[in-house]
């Protein structure tokens, strides 16, 4: 269900130990009230609309608790943070079926690991605006497209192309990717919350296919691994907001989806 109702948690003033299930609940409190006293501001601090900021907020933390709870539900291997070295391997094998003649990954896994260290300490501040996220994602990819890293492409009319690096298409997937479990399981993006919006959607053939279909005029590479470049890119994360407004629009909600968001759902209706 896009939408699942999450009931206004009492507030204790018990002086007792509580229970995690009472301590979480108690913390989708804070970060709904938080979220209600934001849309306070945006509206220029007009009074008298109160229960319409709790409600708001209450729909939009209830919607992004349950497709995280999906996303986490579906991978193999369970979503973590601290990122680990298994689930480093385990964001690899989503495409290493792609990488044919891979030799050595162990440069690519440790490059990926300090991207998430770096991320660890940077988030709170580059994740204040769009610009300053986009600038940190886009430097962490050529870091990661400059690690060495020698595979070869799938033959295309019996010619093998081999590579040196990772491409653009593959780099901008292993990073969302990374970040995503942020999302789904650091208490940071829980505490930042609307702030999540400026992350960006992972892309790979099915999302891009479902994005084809939806614009059928849009012009998308049929293999985001081997064809996929920056202008691209940000292209397909604007159709995602487009798209993610669309939905908003069909289902009548008043919860705007983030693209990370959107991408979630848009694999629990293929898969």
């Amino acid at each position: 269900m896009l939408i699942g109702g999450i009931a206004m948690a009492a507030k204790s003033k018990s002086r007792e130990p509580r229970s995690p299930k009472l301590a979480h609940s108690t913390a989708i409190e804070q970060r709904i009230r938080r979220r209600a006293y934001e849309l306070y501001e945006q509206r220029g601090r007009v009074e008298g609309f109160p229960l319409d900021d709790w409600l708001q907020a209450e729909l939009e933390i209830s919607s992004a608790t349950e497709i995280k709870k999906a996303f986490c539900q579906r991978v193999v291997q369970v979503a973590v943070w601290p990122m680990t070295l298994t689930r480093l391997d385990s964001i690899y094998s989503t495409l290493q079926r792609t990488f044919r003649g891979e030799r050595d990954r162990n440069p690519l896994i440790r490059q990926l690991l300090a991207v998430a260290h770096d991320w660890d300490r940077q988030c709170l501040v580059v994740l204040k605006n769009q610009t300053g996220f986009d600038e940190w994602l886009f430097s962490q990819i050529e870091l990661i497209c400059g690690v060495p890293f020698a595979w070869n492409q799938a033959p295309k009319k019996g010619v093998v192309i081999s590579h040196q690096h990772l491409s653009f298409g593959a780099a901008q997937k292993f990073l969302n990717l990374l970040l995503k479990d942020w999302w789904a399981k650091s208490e940071q993006a829980a505490e930042l919350g609307a702030l999540c919006g400026h992350l960006h959607a992972p892309l790979d053939d099915l999302v891009v296919s479902f994005i084809s279909r939806a614009r059928p005029a849009l012009h998308v590479p049929s293999s985001v691994v081997y064809e996929l470049d920056k202008q691209t890119y940000l292209r397909l994360q604007e159709v995602i907001i487009e798209l993610s407004n669309e939905l908003q629009a069909i289902l009548r909600c008043r919860c705007k989806l983030a693209r990370i968001e959107f991408e979630q759902l848009v694999w629990g209706w293929i898969c």
